[in-house]
């Protein structure tokens, strides 16, 4: 059977606990950066002439936003005027390294 000492374990303790402040650390970091892109996501939307973005998901607090997030954004009533694939990359331009995953872009025509 394996044994560790009192000051083996206080060390593998006090290693984990490094480990996941880095961890936490590092994921704000990419929230805060992906909060940044949805922003420049949604300029792109309203040079297009749309006003209302919403932000839903993980970003916007709706579960665990993880390293495996991507943005989750809506938009309201796309005229078809619009080409949707044009505005969707121009989207996706403006908010990498992030991904708005276009199955949840929700678009919803006039």
């Amino acid at each position: 059977m394996l044994s560790y000492s009192a000051k083996e374990v206080a060390e593998l303790k006090a290693y984990l606990k490094k480990k996941r402040e880095k961890h936490e650390q590092e994921l704000a970091k990419r929230k805060e950066a992906a909060l940044a892109a949805a922003h420049r996501a949604a300029e792109v939307i309203h040079r297009y002439g749309l006003r209302q973005v919403w932000l839903f998901g993980s970003l916007a607090g709706e579960g665990t936003f993880s390293e495996h997030s991507d943005i989750d954004l809506a938009i309201d009533k796309l005229p078809p005027k619009i080409d949707f694939w044009r505005l969707y990359s121009d989207v996706l331009a403006a908010a990498q390294p992030f991904n708005v995953d276009s199955g949840n872009f929700g678009l919803c025509y006039a």
